[in-house]
């Protein structure tokens, strides 16, 4: 059980993300991570995937990234809402920015 999934949603929560996943990690929390939807492009940024590689599981939303990003490899395990409905299942809260 983890206790905290996050769901990016949004590029817009791109300057978040780095330091939230700090903060989990220091807390010492078990979180995990779905991308999707615009969420995607924060992946362009190095120190976003660095801080979400953290999360245990992670996973882009494969439709998400080929919509948003075209044949562009993704930096982050793909998945797809099977994997997202499977992390809600076995979490105490979600997060969705």
């Amino acid at each position: 059980m983890h206790d905290l999934l996050v769901v990016v949603s949004r590029q817009e929560t791109a300057p978040v993300l780095a330091p939230l996943a700090a903060a989990l990690n220091r807390k010492g929390a078990a979180w995990s991570c779905f991308v999707t939807g615009s969420g995607v492009r924060a992946l362009t940024s190095p120190e976003v995937v660095a801080a979400l590689k953290t999360a245990n599981p992670v996973f882009v939303c494969e439709h998400s990234w080929e919509s948003e990003m075209g044949a562009i490899p993704a930096p982050l395990p793909p998945g797809s809402q099977f994997h997202h409905s499977d992390l809600l299942s076995h979490t105490r809260r979600v997060l969705s920015l």
